[in-house]
């Protein structure tokens, strides 16, 4: 195993009385959006004072201790490349000389001694460790909305037509190692957080609003309402939509929403007045259907009341009339 779990709890105070002399460690005052960063190297003076060093991660040594908070994971990496460790909350110490195994798993040929020889003769590193933390805790209250109206099929009036809506979503990472190899590996930076604004202005933003507007079909037809009806149906509407977006993002980019809430949801312009002269013309076919039934109805009962009276011969009276 590359890490074993150590007796260290995940203050800095643990870490400075450890006998620990490196730490990797969440940095400090990350945004509320933040979803992955490379781990900041602590190192220890002479008088076991710890201090922040300038370097995201770097080279692990033997016996350097990761500390994971929690609500996060921490992964590592070899330029780039995810190695098979997923670290939970807790103290894990590093032990490079039971991890030739990893050496393959990254690619990288040649025994654990040469390994360590991690610089080439221009004097730059030529493999690159890095502990990734991800957050697994939910990011929550995160908008979305339709820049353009976008086309669904109601079943009810028949018809294709156009709908704006906007929202707020809750997000969080359901699978780190395949969110970190679909969305992170590539684009995370030195000294910066690979925020939720990283992958919104890609994956979420052509993902989400498609599919929102698939659950709204989907929920309309199946109840034969109209899109208003989703204001007093939220629950439902919630996990219809959750299914349809989680398709996309946790099969291929190990990401989840967890809650969908539409705040306004309304046709355009030219739908809603398509709706409202359908919407007259099945009023007038109703008021004239209950009008055709009532007259009918009238019709029967006075050739019952003229069959009543005249023992079957007041039909004769009634033949002439304009029954229509």
């Amino acid at each position: 195993m590359g890490f074993i779990r150590a007796a260290l709890s995940s203050g800095l105070n643990s870490f400075n009385d450890s006998k620990f002399k490196e730490a990797i460690v969440l940095p400090n005052n990350l945004t509320a959006d933040a979803l992955a960063i490379k781990g900041q190297l602590l190192t220890k003076d002479p008088d076991s004072t710890s201090r922040q060093s300038n370097q995201n991660t770097g080279l692990l040594t033997d016996g350097s201790v990761v500390i994971v908070p929690q609500g996060y994971v921490a992964i590592l990496v070899n330029n780039g490349t995810f190695l098979g460790d997923v670290l939970e909350a807790g103290s894990h110490e590093w032990r490079s000389e039971d991890n030739a195994w990893l050496l393959e798993k990254g690619g990288i040929k040649g025994t654990w001694e040469n390994f360590k020889n991690r610089f080439s003769f221009g004097g730059q590193v030529i493999t690159q460790q890095e502990i990734i933390f991800i957050r697994m805790q939910p990011i929550a209250g995160n908008k979305f909305g339709t820049q353009n109206a976008v086309e669904y099929f109601s079943e009810r009036y028949q018809q294709l037509l156009n709908i704006r809506f906007y929202g707020l979503f809750d997000i969080k990472v359901a699978d780190p190692v395949l969110f970190y190899v679909s969305s992170i590996s590539q684009q995370i930076e030195d000294h910066r957080a690979f925020t939720l604004k990283d992958i919104a202005q890609g994956t979420l933003r052509q993902n989400i609003s498609p599919k929102i507007a698939i659950a709204i079909a989907k929920f309309t037809n199946e109840n034969r309402v109209d899109i208003y009806s989703l204001n007093a149906n939220q629950d439902t509407f919630n996990d219809l939509a959750k299914q349809e977006v989680n398709k996309v993002w946790t099969g291929l980019y190990g990401i989840e929403t967890t809650n969908i809430l539409l705040e306004d949801l309304s046709y355009d312009q030219e739908s809603l007045n398509i709706i409202r002269k359908l919407d007259s013309e099945l009023v007038a076919m109703k008021y004239n259907t209950i009008e055709i039934e009532e007259r009918r109805a009238r019709n029967e009962a006075l050739i019952v009341a003229a069959n009543n009276e005249g023992n079957g011969n007041g039909m004769n009276i009634i033949m002439g009339m304009n029954l229509g």
